[in-house]
């Protein structure tokens, strides 16, 4: 039985392999990049990287664990291997979304860090000019 599986999977392997690779461009054409607003550099890139792989292979985990409930015919073996492989695949997916919101949490942080610095130094300037006109106003009125 196992021997079959084994027989079934290798004989599907082409397959798995272009539905990996498609769904390798697809992600590439549909994903955010987790670049910083403000110089447009990626930080994080390990973890980015990390979470992509993580995310498309448990895709990949999805679709062999049906690709073998195909081989096998719907059986009860084929039945919790994809109950199985569903789950992993979730869990490895759900993960690697997880790291993204984490990396693009930091990228608004470091963009609203970087907006509330700006507004500081208009402040500080308005607040300069505003002391200067005051202190103008005060010596006229003496």
């Amino acid at each position: 039985m196992l021997n079959d599986i084994a027989v079934s999977i290798i004989s599907y392997l082409p397959l798995i392999l272009i539905f990996v690779v498609v769904l390798i461009l697809i992600k590439g054409f549909l994903r955010k990049k987790a670049t910083s607003a403000i110089t447009g550099e990626r930080h994080y890139k390990t973890a980015f990287t990390i979470a992509k792989i993580s995310e498309i292979g448990g895709w990949a985990v999805i679709a062999v664990g049906f690709i073998i409930a195909v081989s096998l015919g719907f059986n009860s073996f084929a039945l919790a291997a994809v109950i199985i492989s569903v789950v992993l695949g979730i869990f490895c997916v759900f993960q690697s979304q997880l790291i993204l919101i984490v990396i693009d949490t930091e990228n608004n942080t470091r963009q609203v860090i970087s907006e509330l610095k700006k507004a500081n130094v208009t402040l500080k300037e308005n607040a300069d000019v505003m002391l200067q006109i005051s202190l103008k106003l005060l010596k006229k009125e003496l």
